[in-house]
Formats: C-alpha cells, sequence, structure tokens
C-alpha cells in the first residue's frame, strides 16, 4: 500500500510540473511581425504588421527592422489607435533601416495591439527580399501587456522572425485580334 502511495504522489507531482511548464509556455506574450502579401508585383503596396500576440504593444523603444532598400520602398506607418501621436517611424533609407518607437513616455492609457508598415515594391526581385529586426540576441526593446493592469513582460529582438518577400516583374498584357 506505501509503494501504491509513493507512485501515486510522484504522477501527481509530474502531472503539476508539467502543467505549470505547459501553461507558462502558452500563456507567454511576444511580438510578431508578419505580412500576409508574401508574393508580389512591381509596383505594388505591401503591409507588415507588429503585433503583440497574447498581449498588447505598450513599449517600443528604438526596433530596428532592415530592408533592402533596392527593392523596398518605406511609404507610411499607422497603429489600430486613431490619431496615435505615440508612434514614430523613422526611415534610414540610405542605410536600408526603420527605426520604431511608440509610447515613450510609457503612458499606462496607450497601447495598440498593431502597428501597420506600409512598403512600395519598387524593383522585381531574384530572391525573396526580407524584413527582418535587428539588435543583439537578448537585446529588449520592447515591452507587452496583457491589459492595463498587467505586467510589463519584454521582448528579445531574437524572438521575432522576419518576413520575406518575393517580388515580380508585372506580366504584359498582350492582346489578342481575331
Amino acid at each position: 500500500m506505501k509503494k501504491t502511495w509513493k507512485l501515486v504522489t510522484i504522477v501527481l507531482m509530474i502531472g503539476l510540473v508539467v502543467g505549470m511548464i505547459i501553461s507558462n509556455s502558452t500563456n507567454a506574450a511576444g511580438v510578431s511581425l508578419s505580412t500576409a502579401q508574401t508574393e508580389v508585383t512591381k509596383d505594388d503596396n505591401i503591409q507588415v504588421t507588429i503585433s503583440g500576440s497574447g498581449a498588447k504593444l505598450f513599449l517600443i523603444n528604438g526596433l530596428i527592422l532592415n530592408y533592402d532598400n533596392n527593392y523596398l520602398e518605406y511609404k507610411s506607418c499607422n497603429s489600430d489607435e486613431e490619431n496615435d501621436k505615440s508612434l514614430i517611424v523613422t526611415d534610414h533609407p540610405d542605410d536600408n533601416f526603420l527605426n520604431i518607437q511608440y509610447n515613450q513616455n510609457k503612458d499606462e492609457s496607450k497601447m495598440t495591439s498593431n502597428i501597420t508598415l506600409n512598403f512600395y515594391a519598387k524593383q522585381a526581385t531574384t530572391e525573396a527580399t526580407e524584413i527582418r529586426p535587428s539588435g543583439t540576441e537578448n537585446e529588449t526593446q520592447i515591452i507587452v501587456k496583457a491589459n492595463q493592469n498587467a505586467d510589463e513582460e519584454n521582448v528579445k529582438y531574437s524572438d521575432i522572425s522576419k518576413i520575406s518577400i518575393n517580388i515580380k516583374e508585372k506580366q504584359e498584357e498582350t492582346n489578342v485580334e481575331e
């Protein structure tokens, strides 16, 4: 009987530990970089979204996104908050990067679910061009929160994946005479 209780206790302890690990990993908030347009045609507009996954964006302190200005031209940005003056995107086209800042004053009332960056596909590519975060692996310049009263969570640059975009030449339309 003692062996049975020891075995039951061990199995329960293992179950609790596994449950805690799964719970912590699924509740982890993060940031994603995404686009629905992974293949476009030259002269198309492309929307790239920075969004909190499992949380809202609370602070971005100089997120650097590299892009190749031979193929892409940065046009504009917006957040899901109307007339959001706390979003600042500075384009450095000669150096191939954007510097993104959001809510530098850490105003508790300011949070956004999404930031949309608008690009123009100005040249066709032979291989996919990338938009990717730049920074040291453990650098944390982004803070997300589940809601206004939640604890702040730091997001590392290395946790944000890059996106690839193929830009094709425009196809010439041919008129068939009858």
